[in-house]
């Protein structure tokens, strides 16, 4: 989570980043560790230039949403086509029925601090010269 304050009309608005990690087969403990460069490239990849903002990094949210192995398969399935057919084969898991019966689960862990340091390395990073503007208020 950053805040962006835009240097126009002073307002101040609150804004997210996403990235989705890859499918875990066969694991049933859920963890992930961020690197500074995931987390710097992150930020560097979805955050758009502006010259009329200024951004401060706050802290982390992270919102793990899994799946069943079954989910992932429907999923899969009913992307949109990528060649000449269009026609795809219904899928099912139910016995004797048409439908999906699956899991899922979403778990959020809020406000995960970032040090100061990490702070002032974003914006020693992505700061002024580069556009996108991150600042570092100690």
């Amino acid at each position: 989570n950053y805040t962006e304050e835009d240097n126009t009309d002073g307002s101040i608005s609150n804004k997210q980043v996403y990235k989705v990690y890859p499918i875990i087969e066969d694991d049933v403990t859920m963890t992930q560790k961020i690197t500074g460069e995931e987390l710097f490239s992150l930020l560097a990849n979805n955050v758009l230039p502006s010259s009329t903002v200024t951004r401060e990094v706050v802290n982390l949210d992270l919102l793990f949403s899994v799946g069943s192995a079954e989910l992932n398969t429907y999923i899969r399935l009913n992307e949109p086509p990528t060649g000449i057919v269009q026609e795809r084969d219904l899928y099912t898991n139910i016995d004797g029925g048409i439908g999906l019966f699956s899991a899922r689960n979403s778990t959020k862990k809020d406000n995960i601090g970032i040090t100061d340091d990490t702070k002032r390395a974003i914006a020693d990073s992505l700061g002024l010269n580069t556009g996108l503007n991150f600042v570092y208020y100690p």
